[in-house]
């Protein structure tokens, strides 16, 4: 055996005799782990206790990407059965699985929500952010799984309020061997009493020195609505007369709903920070499509200003007339939802609403379809 080779076996034993020996050197491990890695990824299991007596139990993935955004460090994920979150490049959604629902959010919004960009349950309770901390003692050796695994803890909460006495745990459990953190438990105690045991595990962990920008792939037929505009709007339905609007396109030139009289209209309702609404304009902009000549179309931006929609159609070409910072209208028509579609008859009576992008639906006004 070569002298190089004894030296590194050599440094290979000290290493783990010194974990052996000084369970912290763990944890360092662990933390380097983290910072030396610029893609890390990994599923969950958590178990919440609610107050009924039940255990609430999710399960999810989390995916991060080092990155300088405005508001975080990486672009990240996260996933589970209730909802999805994700932030990259600087531009934020919620998904809302339950309703079907994809929330965006405007500059504004984002200043408003920095909070939660920091501080969601995907990030309060993930292992990037428990190896933070600095201050973990180490506990005992232990066995969970089958797997032999180094108990840590630290003191969240050491309290008296009144005659309550509130004292809270934070353990982690790693595994020694490969320096990763598969367990997290987060334990309460009243008056001496355990009052609630929070369990997090970890598992399939993927590690990369360099990754590729990470997506999210929005669900199919869900609708899309800018967070700050909540408001409950009622949406107007087929049979009725569609509100006349006056207004200018992004070029200064007029567009009235009552000049259109006697033409089928097509409304299409839409804004800048939305995914479903870019892939109706990639349809609409597909070489083979051709919108029936006995339409009329218009594009109405509710929510972002004029500019900003100038320089989002030197990305995305707009096919039709375009208005932007159209607020007013959109409130008129009770739109919430984007993109939502009217169309309008020569009598401009609504005969038809759609929310949401719809291939069959785009390819029924389709002229080469027809």
């Amino acid at each position: 055996m070569t002298i190089p080779r004894i030296f590194s076996l050599f440094c290979i034993l000290l290493v783990l005799n010194a974990c052996s020996s000084d369970p912290l050197l763990v944890v360092e491990k662990a933390q380097q782990k983290i910072q030396s890695n610029q893609y890390i990824s990994y599923s969950f299991t958590s178990y919440w206790p609610n107050p009924a007596g039940l255990v609430d139990t999710s399960k999810g993935q989390s995916i991060f990407l080092r990155k300088a955004n405005d508001y975080y460090d990486y672009d990240y994920i996260g996933r589970n059965k209730v909802q999805d979150i994700a932030y990259i490049d600087n531009q934020h959604l919620r998904i809302n699985h339950q309703d079907s629902l994809v929330y965006n959010f405007s500059a504004e919004d984002l200043e408003k929500e920095k909070r939660f960009l920091t501080e969601n349950t995907f990030l309060l309770f993930s292992p990037l952010k428990f190896l933070e901390n600095t201050d973990w003692q180490y506990v005992q050796d232990t066995l969970i799984g089958g797997q032999d695994l180094l108990n840590f803890s630290r003191v969240e909460m050491d309290t008296t309020i009144e005659d309550k006495h509130i004292y809270v745990e934070n353990h982690i459990f790693l595994d020694p061997s490969k320096a990763t953190l598969l367990e997290y438990e987060r334990r309460a105690f009243l008056n001496g009493k355990s009052s609630q045991t929070i369990v997090h595990h970890f598992s399939d962990y993927e590690f990369a020195a360099s990754h590729a920008p990470i997506a999210y792939e929005l669900p199919s037929n869900y609708r899309s609505q800018i967070y700050g505009d909540r408001e409950k709007l009622e949406l107007l339905k087929a049979g009725v007369k569609a509100p006349n609007f006056n207004l200018q396109d992004v070029n200064g030139q007029k567009v009235s709903l009552s000049d259109l009289k006697g033409q089928k209209v097509l409304l299409d309702f839409s804004v800048i920070n939305c995914g479903y609404c870019k892939l109706a304009l990639e349809h609409f902009n597909q070489q083979d499509y051709q919108l029936a000549e006995d339409f009329t179309p218009i594009y109405i931006n509710p929510e972002d200003k004029v500019e900003a929609m100038r320089n989002y159609m030197d990305k995305i070409p707009v096919p039709f007339p375009v208005v932007a910072a159209a607020k007013t209208t959109g409130q008129a028509y009770g739109v919430s939802g984007y993109p939502t579609f009217f169309i309008i008859d020569e009598e401009g009576i609504i005969e038809k609403v759609v929310v949401g992008y719809q291939k069959a639906f785009l390819e029924s006004l389709n002229a080469t379809q027809m």
